[in-house]
């Protein structure tokens, strides 16, 4: 954004601002001269020249010097142009009093050496006042610039780890289905029917940025029916939801790729059967996820806490659930085990 487009004001507010600044200095100088009216004229010459050391500042010292680090020269510019319009705003300050009201002693003030460091201060202060302005709109809209394109990064971030679990997800979903083909057909079409519902989901559901959580439960639970018909009587599912479900909201697909991995590697580790538990609570405003499966004693460990699907889901907590998630994943020799609590907005 150029720097024009940074400090532009509507001209209402220039009107307002340069109108209660004659204002005030008008009331202020009653103290010397009751009448309010004789005041203002007076002020509206001075702030002419004010205006002027004020624009003067704004449109050409600022860019030119101060926002090139040019702070030395910036200052001796700006005091060499405060002392020039103190000196020129003196002059005529004092024709017109001396030319115009005849007030030859308040002419006689503003000529003299102290009259002229009064008119130094008031110049000083407009130029403080108008830096002042400036800096902290310049300050505001690049904080604003900043949070815009960091927000715009989150949301790149997460739409690219979005699509990197999908085609995780199909993947999974269609090896399973391949291997379910040649041993039973009729199940195998059950499962498809499954997986066309969590395809949907997947479409419909999974590029919003919250969806309802009893829908994301419909969703896992889809899937571990899916498990369950391949697999048959090697894989023994305890899952449980307790809590207030209904009006609860959540990430989409933050939990699936702890199961799935359940589900992957309990197989794979584990030379039987092997036990999947899982349970979902919701209390309050926090969800939580337990998930512990078999590993086996194979002598074949399974990395668990590595893989895409994993990493990325870990990367989308931190930015959807910053400061309000606690995950932990634990290891042995027989299970694996996922614990995680997340902090929702109380309804």
């Amino acid at each position: 954004m150029k720097y024009t487009d940074q400090i532009r004001f509507p001209w209402y507010q220039h009107a307002i601002f340069w109108l209660a600044y004659v204002l005030f200095w008008s009331v202020r100088d009653l103290i010397h001269h009751d009448d309010l009216v004789d005041n203002i004229q007076l002020n509206v010459i001075s702030g002419t020249f004010h205006a002027g050391l004020a624009y003067f500042n704004v449109y050409v010292l600022i860019p030119a010097l101060l926002l090139k680090r040019k702070h030395l020269i910036y200052v001796l510019v700006l005091l060499g142009a405060m002392s020039i319009t103190a000196f020129i705003n003196s002059q005529v300050v004092a024709y017109y009093l001396y030319g115009i009201h005849d007030f030859p002693e308040v002419a006689a003030f503003f000529k003299s050496v102290r009259g002229i460091t009064v008119l130094h201060f008031e110049a000083f202060f407009i130029a403080i006042i108008t830096l002042s302005i400036i800096l902290a709109k310049i300050y505001f809209i690049k904080d604003n610039d900043t949070q815009e394109l960091i927000k715009k990064n989150l949301e790149s971030e997460l739409n690219f780890l979005k699509n990197q679990i999908n085609p995780h997800f199909l993947f999974n979903s269609l090896n399973s289905i391949y291997f379910l083909i040649p041993k039973n057909a009729k199940k195998a079409a059950e499962v498809l029917l499954k997986f066309s519902d969590m395809l949907s989901h997947q479409l419909y559901e999974g590029n919003k940025d919250f969806i309802q959580l009893e829908n994301e439960i419909k969703h896992l639970e889809d899937y571990i029916e899916l498990e369950k018909v391949r697999q048959g009587d090697r894989v023994n599912v305890d899952w449980s939801v307790d809590g207030l479900v209904n009006g609860q909201q959540i990430a989409p697909m933050i939990f699936l790729t702890f199961l799935e991995n359940a589900f992957k590697h309990g197989q794979l580790s584990s030379e039987s059967s092997y036990k999947i538990e899982g349970k979902i609570e919701v209390d309050k405003n926090k969800i939580s996820f337990k998930l512990r499966n078999d590993t086996g004693t194979n002598g074949q460990p399974v990395e668990n806490d590595k893989g895409v699907g994993l990493e990325n889901t870990k990367r989308r907590l931190e930015l959807l659930y910053p400061n309000r998630h606690q995950l932990s994943i634990s290891k042995s020799d027989t299970s694996f085990v996922v614990d995680l609590t997340l902090e929702i907005n109380e309804n």
